[in-house]
């Protein structure tokens, strides 16, 4: 009896069996966007009240994929590596404590340039 592959069977590079498809992803991302949706107007709005400038920003992370995510830095400041810089606004820092920040990546998910996994970073 021969040994059974299991990287050949929809597994990714990793070796790793994948939770969703391309199709899922994007069904569960619209589905949380839905869900999400006066969270993220809410925040939007206290974001513009807050200071001037765009409420999304886009940010380049590992491999080169630039995803959405609240600003969390008044205009013309550049955050830390970690996000808290000197130019941190109140409502930043608690969006990045608690990571609603990066809930405008459930975009990128939808538009299917990313994968789940990548929303949980």
């Amino acid at each position: 009896m021969k040994p059974v592959n299991t990287k050949s069977v929809n597994a990714d590079s990793a070796g790793t069996m994948p939770i969703m498809g391309g199709f899922g992803c994007r069904l569960m991302a619209a589905a949380l966007l839905i869900y999400f949706a006066p969270v993220l107007a809410i925040v939007a709005f206290l974001l513009k009240c807050e200071s001037r400038g765009p409420v999304l920003v886009h940010r380049r992370h590992a491999g080169g994929v630039e995803l959405w995510e609240f600003r969390t830095v008044a205009l013309g400041h550049n955050g830390g590596s970690d996000g808290f810089g000197s130019g941190c606004t109140g409502l930043g820092v608690f969006l990045l404590e608690s990571r609603l920040a990066k809930l405008p990546r459930l975009f990128n998910l939808l538009a299917g340039e990313v994968s789940m996994a990548a929303l949980l970073e």
